[in-house]
């Protein structure tokens, strides 16, 4: 999607991509993924949240494998990634998959001043998506002390996201 005011408009084009977003692809090429999302304008500090299997695994048709699949990695770890911090691009990288390549995702993370996770479940992956918002977007916090928090007197708004366990709990 182009960068633009986040409408109406712009939501039925985000919506329209979908389909080709459920199309099954067999291969994952990390490399161009991260280089597209990249080169988009920008107008200023970019953060890049990249969701992967975390495994460069390229088709066969475009070299031997596995000598094309190191090579991209190392293109996307040695060449790309110094890129990304010259043009101010922040990658936040969240594997799937605990067969993933998390030496990968972890440096790719670290080289661009992101955050990095593998997740195994929808929790763990609302708890890193969490992180990586509150890195973007920082925000004062309010302990919570015997099942409560105390807001000062005055304060026009307040917006909390409470977890829980399995017990349902009323606040």
């Amino acid at each position: 999607m182009p960068l633009a005011r986040v409408d109406e408009a712009w939501r039925e084009q985000a919506r329209a991509l979908s389909a080709e977003l459920a199309d099954y692809q067999q291969f994952t090429d990390i490399e161009f993924a991260v280089r597209e999302a990249a080169s988009a304008p920008s107008n200023g500090r970019r953060h890049l949240v990249l969701l992967t299997d975390g495994v460069i695994d390229l088709p066969a048709w475009r070299g031997s494998k596995p000598q094309i699949d190191a090579a991209s990695r190392a293109a996307l770890l040695d060449e790309a990634a110094p890129l990304l911090v010259a043009q101010d691009t922040v990658v936040h990288a969240i594997a799937f998959s605990a067969e993933a390549d998390g030496d990968l995702v972890e440096r790719l993370a670290q080289q661009t001043g992101g955050l990095s996770a593998t997740v195994a479940s929808p929790e763990e992956l609302l708890t890193a998506f969490l992180a990586i918002v509150d890195r973007i977007v920082p925000s004062d916090r309010v302990p919570l002390t015997d099942e409560r928090f105390l807001i000062e007197p005055g304060l026009e708004a307040f917006t909390a996201l409470l977890f829980h366990g399995e017990e349902p709990r009323y606040w």
